[in-house]
């Protein structure tokens, strides 16, 4: 008996869930095919009833992972009350949990230096997902041009990415932690001015 085309989503959802889980811990060469079927319950062969190869299955978890993180995000800033929605963004994407668990975490941090030698399939779909992520980080930046705000997101973000992949790489609990908090508050403090208090 076939199975219906809505099994088939849930299945196919379950492969990405669960594959963007493992990559993002283990890496894009560190799990091959056959263990992320496994780990979803499934056969190696299985995998190419729902992907070309492994870059389309990476392209997905990229839009997946990168949706989760804009959501997160978002809650944060939707629950923080006014004047302080920058300052819940980035204390939300540079805690100690979100470096804890990497698996649950933004994509960018973890991925980017594996996903930048991938075919361009997987680079559009980790750029499409980044100017997302910078439309968020844009909306709780103060009033200035269109064009200043964008590159100030693109100043703070790649500050909030590059903190969290340091936070997670040294072996020092402490230092790891200061690396947060001593980027957090620069961050915060540097990006809450306009441009043009900052020029």
């Amino acid at each position: 008996m076939k199975r219906s085309r809505q099994e088939k989503q849930l299945t196919h959802q379950r492969i990405v869930q669960n594959a963007a889980q493992q990559i993002r811990v283990e890496g894009v060469n560190g799990v091959g095919i056959a263990d992320l079927m496994g780990q979803a319950g499934l056969t190696h062969g299985g995998f190419y009833a729902h992907f070309r190869n492994k870059d389309a299955l990476l392209a997905e978890i990229c839009q997946a992972g990168i949706a989760e993180t804009v959501e997160r995000l978002s809650q944060a800033v939707d629950h923080a009350p006014a004047g302080a929605k920058l300052s819940a963004l980035v204390h939300r994407y540079l805690s100690i949990s979100h470096r804890d668990d990497p698996s649950h975490g933004c994509v960018m941090p973890s991925l980017a230096a594996d996903l930048a030698r991938r075919p361009e399939e997987v680079r559009t779909a980790f750029t499409e997902g980044y100017e997302e992520l910078l439309q968020l980080v844009a909306s709780v930046l103060p009033e200035d041009s269109d064009e200043n705000r964008y590159d100030a997101a693109i100043a703070l973000f790649s500050g909030m990415v590059g903190t969290l992949l340091l936070a997670r790489t040294v072996n020092d609990p402490t230092l790891s932690e200061r690396i947060l908090r001593a980027n957090r508050d620069f961050l915060i403090q540097t990006f809450s001015k306009t441009s043009s208090e900052n020029e």
